[in-house]
């Protein structure tokens, strides 16, 4: 098993939308073990402003929004929730600010 050094800054700019949303998944995966956890969609398709979604065993959905944007501000996170349609018990967005001089990278 391989390690990240505590004192330098994951580098998630650096993944496409693919990478990032598989990570996404994989870290779902292992919050919710014992539910299942789905990629919804690709680029293009209608999504209903998911990316993934977790269906438990006793049928309740969370959904997750991942947004990865060069400047966040109050209008972006209305229109991403906005977006939501999928019926769900939770939904929850997140949002990944891409300035890599705030993310304090060093290589």
């Amino acid at each position: 098993m391989s390690t990240f050094p505590l004192d330098q800054s994951f580098p998630l700019n650096i993944l496409d939308e693919y990478k990032f949303e598989n990570l996404s998944a994989h870290l779902l995966e292992q919050l919710y073990p014992a539910a299942t956890v789905h990629r919804y969609g690709d680029k293009g398709d209608n999504q209903e402003g998911i990316d993934i979604y977790v269906k438990f065993s006793n049928g309740d959905i969370y959904t997750y929004q991942y947004k990865r944007v060069n400047s966040l501000g109050p209008d972006k996170v209305a229109k991403a929730v906005a977006t939501h349609t999928f019926e769900s018990k939770k939904n929850l967005s997140f949002f990944l600010e891409l300035q890599p001089h705030k993310l304090g990278m060093r290589y």
